[in-house]
């Protein structure tokens, strides 16, 4: 069966999702630290603390699966044809080149 679609380009773009991802690290890690700071507040009710419980596992499970459903794209791309348009690119640019 001939895939009409461009694998490359589907990777191309996962890779710049993943760059993004990445960006997105630092900043999450920091609002986990601060979740935890605020959680250390005196005399903060138990409701708040269940709350800020709760944002920290969010950002946790957020972070996991963002990478995770970009793992599953890679995963399911169609690798043989994938590779034939690697290789049909690389060609294509040694004979530019020639």
């Amino acid at each position: 069966m001939t895939v009409r679609w461009s694998p490359l380009a589907v990777s191309d773009f996962a890779d710049h999702i993943d760059a993004e991802i990445e960006r997105l690290i630092p900043p999450l890690e920091a609002a986990k630290t601060l979740t935890i700071d605020a959680r250390q507040l005196p005399n903060l009710p138990g409701y708040m603390d269940q709350q800020l419980h709760q944002l920290y596992d969010d950002l946790n499970a957020t972070l996991a699966r963002l990478t995770w459903k970009l793992r599953r794209v890679r995963e399911v791309l169609p690798q043989a044809d994938l590779n034939k348009e690697k290789h049909r690119l690389a060609l294509n640019r040694r004979l530019e080149e020639a």
